[in-house]
């Protein structure tokens, strides 16, 4: 059998199904997306996708005011200078 290029060639493959490679998730602008799922699975601790990755920009305000510290005027003069877009 070759080797699948493409995800969708992966999503195919009834071995990756088999071990639950592929899970399903919410993504905030597509709906309900397939997702390759984590590479390897632990007994006690399993993994889990609750969503798919975030939106571009999507924690801009939380990164800036909670780790960098900006105070929301900054925030702001960022937002008005299209730094942010």
């Amino acid at each position: 059998m070759p080797r699948p290029d493409r995800i969708v060639e992966c999503a195919r493959e009834p071995q990756l199904n088999a071990w639950g490679h592929f899970v399903e998730a919410e993504h905030a602008e597509l709906g309900r997306v397939v997702l390759e799922g984590c590479r390897f699975h632990l007994s006690r601790t399993p993994a889990r996708m609750r969503w798919a990755g975030p939106l571009l920009g999507q924690h801009n305000h939380l990164v800036l005011s909670q780790l960098l510290g900006l105070t929301e005027e900054e925030i702001a003069q960022l937002a008005a200078s299209g730094a942010l877009e």
